[in-house]
């Protein structure tokens, strides 16, 4: 009797340390819920910045090897920017390019038959050459839905970068038409109280440039 009731007791204490064991993974699984998302929106100023980095030298090297093989010309006087959206996911869904006027963006995608700057050999080439390597390099930011803006001036130099925050109910393409969302209110956000990091600056300060974003 006593050796079936020492088993018992043994079982008992087994099942109670398998219960206690369920309950420290639940309250942990609770936790990291809770935290995880805490922490990974305060990380996104920072991964904005990193990839506002990675568009500034993506977008220059492609300028650079634009400039090595064309004439002149083949962008305007003025600036010229260039876009890659960027889903929840982060995979690059669309790439484009618009040249800014004073409030309205006309934006296109490089897929589009007809294109702002110009439809020569040499535009195909940038085009097809951006969109190739803005999917290819600017990918893998989970969470990190937006959009990336290059600002490239005539000389086929790369003035500042920007990652703009986007949500299910707000697109960056509109923003940029927005006046109060081109003003920073502090360093990583607009008037408009989205997140928008930038590389190397946080608006352009050259003279005679084209300042996609202001400070007050």
């Amino acid at each position: 009797m006593t050796f079936f009731t020492k088993r018992l007791r043994s079982q008992g204490r087994k099942g109670f340390t398998m219960i206690e064991l369920i309950v420290v993974i639940a309250i942990v699984g609770i936790l990291t819920a809770l935290v995880v998302p805490a922490l990974t929106h305060d990380n996104r100023p920072a991964r904005g910045k990193s990839l506002a980095k990675d568009m500034f030298y993506v977008t220059q090297d492609a300028m650079t090897d634009l400039k090595s093989v064309s004439s002149g010309g083949v962008l305007p006087s003025g600036d010229t920017i260039f876009y890659a959206d960027m889903d929840i996911q982060g995979r690059i869904t669309a790439c484009g390019v618009f040249v800014p006027t004073s409030m309205v963006d006309p934006k296109e995608d490089f897929n589009d038959a007809a294109h702002t700057l110009g439809d020569t050999i040499e535009h195909r080439r940038l085009y097809d050459k951006l969109d190739s390597v803005f999917k290819k390099n600017l990918t893998g930011a989970e969470g990190m839905q937006g959009c990336l803006i290059a600002v490239v001036d005539y000389d086929y130099r790369v003035r500042e970068a920007y990652w703009v925050e986007e949500d299910a109910a707000t697109n960056a393409g509109d923003l940029l038409n927005t006046a109060t969302g081109r003003t920073f209110v502090d360093d990583d956000k607009l008037t408009s109280g989205y997140l928008c990091t930038a590389f190397p600056t946080k608006y352009s300060s050259a003279a005679g440039a084209y300042a996609v974003f202001t400070h007050d």
